[in-house]
């Protein structure tokens, strides 16, 4: 399995499911993810990088070029 390598303003995801986050840190082993809730409170954590996927956002899908 590829290892995944994590950078500042990334969105993620838990592999588990849940929220879009976005990264404001990366130390080692872990990130830093911030996301808000329905209720626009903002929210912090610190994950293990093994739990977290890349996620493709709009921005992202409107930029691939098919050729």
């Amino acid at each position: 399995m590829s290892e995944q390598s994590f950078n500042l303003g990334d969105v993620v995801q838990l592999k588990s499911g849940g929220p879009h986050l976005t990264i404001t840190e990366v130390d080692g082993d872990t990130a830093t993810c911030l996301y808000a809730d329905g209720n626009n409170q903002l929210h912090r954590h610190t994950i293990s990088v093994v739990a977290l996927k890349h996620v493709l956002t709009q921005s992202d899908r409107d930029s691939v070029v098919f050729e």
